[in-house]
Order: C-alpha cells, then sequence, then structure tokens
C-alpha cells in the first residue's frame, strides 16, 4: 500500500486478474474508466473513480451508505469521505463513525478540517491527517493537496512547500489524477482529466486490460457468463 500501485497495476495486467470490484491500484494510478466503474460492483473505488470524473453519484452513494452492514466501519469511513469530498458531511454525521485504524482516523480528521470554521485548528486537523494517512501514501498525498487547497485559500506562507511536497509525492507514484489535480490548484485550466496526458514508465498501457475487464463485468451482469468466487 505504500506507493507501489504502478507495479501492482502491471502485475494484474500481466496477470488479467479479474475482480467484480474496481481494482484499488487501477484507480491510484489514474485509470479512471466510467464505463469499467459502472460495470463492477459499487464500493468504495467505484465511487472515487466516478466522484474523480465528476459523474453525479451523490444519490448513489447515499443509498449504499444506507444499506451497509453497521459493522462495516472502514467502508462507512470511507464511502463517507468521498461523499464529503462531492458535499461537506455535518459534524453529527463525522463524529459516530468509528475508528479502526490511523487510516480511518486520517479520513475522519480530513472530513472534519473540510468543515472547520477555525483557521488555527483546520490546519493542524490537515496536519494531523497526512501523518496519520502516511502509510496509504495515495490517501496521504490527497491529504496534501487538500492542506495546500486550504493554504492557498488563506495564502498562507507554507503553501509552496506543501505544494511542492504533495506534487512530487503525486509524481514519484504515479498518482496522475492527483498530479492533475495538484496542477489544477497553481494554473487552473478547467480541463477535465484524461489520464493520456500524464504517460506513463515503458508507455505502459492498460486499455486492453481495462476493455477486458468491462466485457467480463458486462457480460456477468447481463447473466451471460458466471463467476465463480473463490
Amino acid at each position: 500500500m505504500e506507493g507501489e500501485n504502478l507495479w501492482a497495476a502491471i502485475c494484474l495486467k500481466q496477470r488479467n486478474f479479474f475482480s467484480r470490484f474496481y481494482d484499488t491500484p487501477l484507480l491510484h494510478i489514474g485509470e479512471c474508466n466510467p464505463s469499467l466503474a459502472k460495470a463492477c460492483l459499487d464500493d468504495f473505488s467505484v465511487f472515487e473513480v466516478l466522484s474523480n470524473l465528476k459523474d453525479p453519484v451523490l444519490q448513489k452513494i447515499d443509498s449504499y451508505l444506507v444499506a451497509l452492514h453497521k459493522k462495516s466501519h472502514i467502508e462507512r469511513m470511507q464511502v463517507s469521505y468521498t461523499r464529503a469530498k462531492l458535499a461537506p458531511l455535518p459534524k453529527e454525521k463525522i463524529d459516530p463513525l468509528v475508528i479502526v485504524n490511523p487510516y480511518t482516523r486520517g479520513l475522519k480528521k480530513l472530513m472534519l478540517a473540510f468543515i472547520e470554521s477555525n483557521i488555527k485548528r483546520a490546519e493542524q486537523l490537515y496536519q494531523e491527517a497526512a501523518e496519520h494517512l502516511w502509510h496509504i501514501r495515495y490517501y496521504h498525498v490527497e491529504a496534501l493537496y487538500f492542506y495546500a487547497k486550504f493554504l492557498q485559500q488563506y495564502e498562507a506562507d507554507n503553501f509552496s512547500e506543501v505544494y511542492q511536497r504533495g506534487l512530487k509525492l503525486a509524481k514519484k507514484h504515479h498518482y496522475r489524477f492527483l498530479q492533475y489535480r495538484f496542477e489544477e490548484l497553481a494554473n487552473p485550466t478547467g480541463k477535465p482529466y484524461d489520464a493520456r496526458n500524464y504517460p506513463l514508465p515503458d508507455n505502459q498501457d492498460f486499455s486492453e486490460y481495462i476493455d477486458f475487464l468491462i466485457k467480463q463485468n458486462m457480460a456477468i451482469k447481463s447473466g451471460k457468463l458466471k463467476f465463480v468466487y473463490r
């Protein structure tokens, strides 16, 4: 989980690994494909992909959270975080979310930072969130993005340092969607995200693999193919 997502995605592609879910390494390296997301079973990764692409998912997320098992603490925290990025959640919705590890603690602190009106306290929450998310590197970098965005809003002296640190990590780990967001923060173009603008090392291409995943998932959805869980 510590930044090896490109390697993991290549392994999935080489094995032609099939899953009914949207594989996390693909999401993290910015392979955000709406057709694949809609063909997969709903979960956190699907909602992340669709929200990254500005696909309207708020209602779907709310329905998913209502139906989610009460003990699915990590998934509830994750999906609530995705929702909070789209429309900040009130504190009374955030407080009951159960912390089970540093990752969930970091996500919860980010959600609280989004709604904190006290500037000093908000900055502290962003800093603490980034620290807790260090070992889930993608969300550590995303925390730095939101922290940088916050600092930019208040013209803080440390904006450039946080921004450069986050952008450097996004590039290093091939978090292409986050790289796009950092670049848009400094130089807004209004252009939608397109993974083709961010070539991967050795011209790695996942288009055929993603087409395979879409076809398999659609065949299962239509009943033409039976999927056996192992």
